[in-house]
């Protein structure tokens, strides 16, 4: 299930790390935060289980004294979205948080040898992304001559090696931690994005493996050891749904219309389900780009489906990631969602490819496959 991946990406990039201290001391100061309440939850996959919570004064300056005998998520939340909010681990006596209440990316968290080491690994994956994306942009839009054809075959031996350098890093950053939680993050990205030539469900569980034998009560790291035995344990979607009608699913725009599947009938349909923590789901925009383009005097439609992201981010990311088609949003966790029902233990990046009847003729097509299936069904 890699859509767990929800409960960790966001962390990802925002948390500082752990190193299974009993009791912590969080110590903070929220610039323009007079009067606000603050909160402090103990989230992750389990829970959202309210610690502690403050009225900020005129300062901003608080301090929380919080008893705990594991390392864990933790979130730092104020006013009334949940986007307003700080997320770090446990991971030390002494923690501290810095920043704006009007602007999250402001704040500082020390008190954490290895956070250093957390913003470099977000660094350098965000870094080998943008170079991918860029080379990838390229080479898409080469022709089929066969001019063409050795820059694409260059280009694609680049993507390899980006490939493979990222790995290095994920490994490099896995072996080097002694904090469970980050090696959960670790494996879940290397599960959700990495390509499986490049590490594979064996690989990765062999790694997870190894992690429980060092941790073997954490909670989220046996959790995810379950999620991919269930994800094994699955027949492939292709076996599921080629000739199938597409499930019955109705959801809201940004606007909150709702959005019926059903009523597309009479059009050939492209459905791709992604979310703002998917990096790899944003990729292969540029395909959509292309289609929308080609066939859009055709009777087709584009639809994006997106999970696990709050609203004003889900916003965000369809105007920074100039997303085509029509976006809708389900509200609900992954796990407790009807894509949940849908995908099961399939994961994001998918896509169905709906006939006028609403029946499911084609799956996943990525890259120049898609391309090459639109032409074959719309002209």
């Amino acid at each position: 299930m890699k859509y767990l991946i929800a409960a960790s990406l966001v962390l990802y990039f925002n948390i500082a790390l752990a190193q299974n201290e009993k009791s912590f001391v969080l110590k903070g100061i929220i610039k323009n935060g007079n009067g606000k309440k603050v909160w402090l939850k103990k989230s992750g996959l389990y829970s959202n289980l309210l610690i502690d919570s403050i009225i900020l004064n005129d300062t901003g300056a608080f301090v929380l004294k919080v008893k705990t005998d594991e390392e864990s998520f933790y979130k730092l939340t104020w006013g009334s979205e949940d986007n307003e909010k700080i997320e770090f681990i446990n991971d030390g006596s002494n923690i501290s948080i810095e920043g704006d209440a009007s602007n999250t990316k402001s704040f500082i968290i020390q008190g954490s040898q290895a956070i250093s080491n957390l913003i470099t690994l977000s660094t350098l994956l965000q870094e080998k992304d943008i170079l991918y994306d860029s080379i990838n942009i390229v080479k898409t839009n080469l022709s089929e001559s066969d001019a063409d054809k050795e820059a694409k075959n260059n280009y694609t031996q680049q993507l390899k090696i980006i490939i493979k350098e990222k790995r290095d890093i994920l490994f490099k950053y896995y072996t080097s931690t002694q904090s469970p939680k980050l090696q959960f993050c670790i494996l879940i990205y290397a599960f959700y994005n990495m390509p499986s030539e490049s590490m594979s469900f064996n690989y990765i569980d062999s790694l997870l493996n190894e992690s429980l034998k060092k941790y073997s009560e954490d909670g989220e790291l046996k959790f995810l050891k379950s999620a991919l035995a269930q994800t094994k344990e699955k027949p492939a979607m292709k076996k599921r749904w080629i000739g199938e009608p597409f499930p019955s699913l109705s959801l809201p725009d940004k606007n909150g219309n709702m959005i019926n599947i059903s009523n597309f009938r009479g059009k050939y349909v492209l459905i791709y389900f992604w979310s703002g923590w998917c990096a790899s789901c944003l990729k292969d925009n540029v395909y959509l780009i292309k289609a929308v383009k080609k066939f859009q005097k055709k009777d087709f439609n584009i639809i994006g489906i997106s999970f696990g992201t709050n609203k004003r981010e889900w916003t965000k990311t369809i105007a920074k990631a100039k997303l085509v088609g029509i976006q809708i949003r389900e509200p609900k966790e992954f796990i407790f969602s009807k894509i949940g029902e849908i995908l099961g233990g399939d994961d994001v990046p998918s896509n169905f490819l709906l006939n006028p009847n609403g029946t499911i003729i084609a799956l996943n097509l990525y890259g120049e496959n898609l391309e090459t299936k639109l032409k074959e069904v719309l002209n």
